[in-house]
């Protein structure tokens, strides 16, 4: 999930980052979040993380994940 062009180039162009390789992938929490969620630290209220906030937002991030993967 987290090498897919689109989404690296979102990264690359949101963090300023043109050495990344791919999106930052939850590393804690259990198996239905831990590395197949966006990180909460780096991506805060994206409704992708593994946290329930009441203002989630869905972010380009997640469109081009959607995107790249039909």
């Amino acid at each position: 999930m987290d090498h897919l062009p689109k989404v690296v180039d979102s990264v690359k162009s949101h963090f300023g980052c043109e050495s990344a390789r791919d999106a930052p992938l939850e590393n804690e929490g259990g198996s239905g979040t831990r590395g197949s969620n966006w990180e909460r630290v780096a991506f805060g209220n994206e409704g992708m993380t593994g946290s329930d906030f009441p203002d989630s937002v869905v972010t380009i991030f997640t469109f081009k994940l959607l995107e790249s993967t039909g």
